[in-house]
């Protein structure tokens, strides 16, 4: 019988938080960012750019396979392997555009209708996916865009700017008009009815889900300014969270650590600490930042107009005893990994108080990372993952776990 052996590492150091420019030369408007791991991102600009990202977003290059030249709105990250583009409106109508082998090749899908702007898409598996439309359009595809059913809502003839699913069932369609009004729409049939939950000042720009209850979105006006809203209860109703007074019509949003979120928007990033409470402006630049996002809970990649790419890397992260965490059931641990030594696979057991953005990743003993275990936010309780390193050589590996920005190491031997 293998005996349970549990080894902790000890650490605690503080860095400084450091900004990098890392923006391209040329003035290209980039809209959104992905990551499909902790090493791999993506981004997706004007005429055709495509950036990626292997070496965890310290560089990025122009993907030169790409079978488009016009503009490219949106990116989602289905796994590792498949990515989704989304073109803006051409001579032609709108285009998706679909790699299932990490960017090698490229499948063009062109929207069946031509007359309709397709602004945003979200896919809820490899096959299923929604898309909006600038005049109040909704429609969903079971078979990868090669068919298209329209959804019907007889009550809006506003833009849609922002459609995102918690689930096959859930989600929630987002827009308005400058001047006017906004809105969210909440479906919990898969898109079959909707229903107004929030009519807003201003156009909803973009939704984020911490979890299934709790969910942040963000809208401007180029003159009146930005507003922040969160709700607390699946969708069902919304609070005004900040009135930010100046010019800071927002879109971009990001809470992969619930300690600290993000938005951005009209020369402006701004963070919060409290989870909304109350907000600071961290930086001012010439530029629009429409898109956020974020590799592992703490380091933040931020891109917009004239090709701007900026990361935020936060070190002042500490490195916890995981026996301090123990002695305490209010608080996120680690319990076990088992057995250990194993011989092939072994089950990771650990408990979160609240949910939280976890991430496992695996390491040699050099230090040199061999691969992403998970990586996500996930609810609270008790949790179990399934390793299996029947490809790797007998030895010691290392496990590092990140629960909402707090990092643990736990080392694990493999024995064949």
């Amino acid at each position: 019988m293998f005996q349970l052996i549990v080894v902790f590492f000890l650490s605690s150091v503080s860095y400084a938080q450091i900004w990098s420019d890392l923006s391209i030369q040329q003035e290209i408007y980039l809209h959104a960012i992905a990551f499909s791991d902790s090493s791999t991102g993506w981004i997706a600009g004007d005429s055709g750019y495509v950036l990626k990202s292997t070496d965890a977003g310290s560089s990025w290059n122009k993907i030169n396979n790409f079978p488009f030249t016009e503009n490219l709105l949106d990116v989602q990250v289905i796994d590792s392997s498949t990515i989704y583009f989304l073109s803006g409106a051409t001579t032609n109508g709108s285009y998706f555009f679909v790699s299932t082998d990490a960017g090698e090749t490229w499948e063009t899908n062109q929207f069946f209708l031509l007359n309709v702007f397709i602004t945003d898409f979200h896919f809820v598996n490899k096959d299923t996916g929604y898309a909006v439309g600038l005049n109040g359009q909704m429609f969903k595809t079971y078979d990868r865009m090669q068919t298209w059913e329209e959804l019907s809502d007889l009550v809006n003839a506003f833009p849609n700017k922002k459609v995102a699913f918690i689930n096959d069932s859930t989600g929630f369609v987002a827009g308005g008009r400058f001047d006017i009004l906004g809105f969210i729409k909440k479906t919990n049939d898969g898109g079959r009815t909707w229903k107004n939950v929030a009519i807003t000042i201003e156009p909803i720009n973009n939704l984020y889900f911490i979890n299934e209850d709790t969910i942040f979105a963000v809208s401007g006006d180029p003159d009146l300014g930005g507003w922040i809203y969160r709700s607390d209860d699946k969708g069902e109703n919304w609070e005004l969270l900040d009135t930010l007074s100046g010019f800071f019509l927002l879109q971009g949003i990001d809470f992969s650590n619930r300690n600290l979120g993000w938005v951005s928007g009209a020369a402006t990033i701004l963070n919060t600490t409290n989870f909304g409470s109350t907000w600071q402006i961290v930086r001012e630049d010439s530029d629009f930042v429409a898109s956020i996002a974020s590799n592992n809970g703490r380091d933040f990649w931020f891109v917009g107009s004239n090709g701007y790419i900026y990361k935020y890397e936060d070190t002042t992260g500490t490195v916890v005893n995981i026996k301090d965490e123990l002695q305490s059931s209010n608080n996120n641990y680690l319990e076990a990994v088992f057995p250990n030594p194993f011989n092939s696979s072994a089950r990771i057991k650990f408990y979160l108080a609240d949910a939280a953005f976890t991430s496992i990743e695996l390491y040699n003993i050099l230090g040199e990372k061999l691969e992403t275990i998970h990586k996500g936010f996930m609810n609270d309780g008790s949790h179990e993952i399934f390793l299996n390193m029947n490809n790797y050589a007998s030895g010691s590996y290392l496990l590092l776990f990140n629960f909402d920005g707090i990092t643990r190491t736990y080392k694990i031997n493999l024995i064949k």
